[in-house]
């Protein structure tokens, strides 16, 4: 299993995977192949390459890949990741929208979140991905992970490992860590909330 992200060169993350995911992925003594891609000039864009560069990737490698956006910080031993069954197909968190944000759990309002992902390197996830390169680019201004989590919700024969919260720690605004995750494994800090915006990346 090799982990894998991507951050557009001569942008602020580039500087940003250099603070988070690739020295943490060192200080594990990870496997990882990490790259710098061109700018293709739009957030959107940007991160809706994502598709196209897991598939990349598990061609590469030709073995099973866990994408991590380049603002993940690996801050415990991914055990979990390393130890995935054999038959599964792919594997994220299912976010809980309101336990997050308000503190209100058992709410039926759950979002697949696409920063930390594994993928089993086999036809059937090719294909998924495939799907999933076409439908984004035909919805660019479309979230890449609303794309997959549409695409996935019509499927019947994947079999799918919904990873802890403690797997994809999104930061809450303050930047601390939620309550409810107890153990964090991969904490991602969020940096899109001030770098979506390009007018702000002259200013970093």
């Amino acid at each position: 299993m090799k982990i894998i992200s991507y951050y557009t060169k001569n942008t602020p993350y580039e500087e940003v995977a250099n603070d988070y995911i690739i020295p943490s992925c060192k200080k594990f003594n990870l496997d990882c192949d990490i790259v710098g891609v061109d700018d293709l000039g739009d957030w959107n864009k940007n991160t809706g390459y994502k598709a196209k560069f897991i598939k990349e990737m598990l061609l590469k490698h030709k073995e099973p890949v866990v994408f991590i956006d380049a603002d993940g910080e690996v801050v415990k031993h991914p055990e979990l990741l390393l130890n995935m069954p054999e038959h599964i197909d792919i594997g994220f968190h299912n976010f809980d929208w309101f336990l997050h944000w308000r503190n209100q759990p058992n709410q039926d309002k759950f979002h697949l979140l696409s920063g930390t992902m594994y993928f089993a390197y086999n036809e059937k996830v090719l294909a998924l991905i495939d799907e999933w390169i076409a439908k984004v680019d035909e919805n660019i201004h479309v979230w890449e992970q609303k794309v997959l989590e549409e695409i996935i919700k019509s499927k019947t024969d994947l079999h799918i490992y919904k990873l802890p919260a403690e797997y994809c720690c999104v930061v809450l605004h303050d930047y601390s860590i939620p309550k409810y995750v107890n153990d964090p494994c991969i904490i991602h800090w969020q940096v899109s909330r001030k770098y979506k915006n390009r007018n702000l990346w002259n200013e970093k």
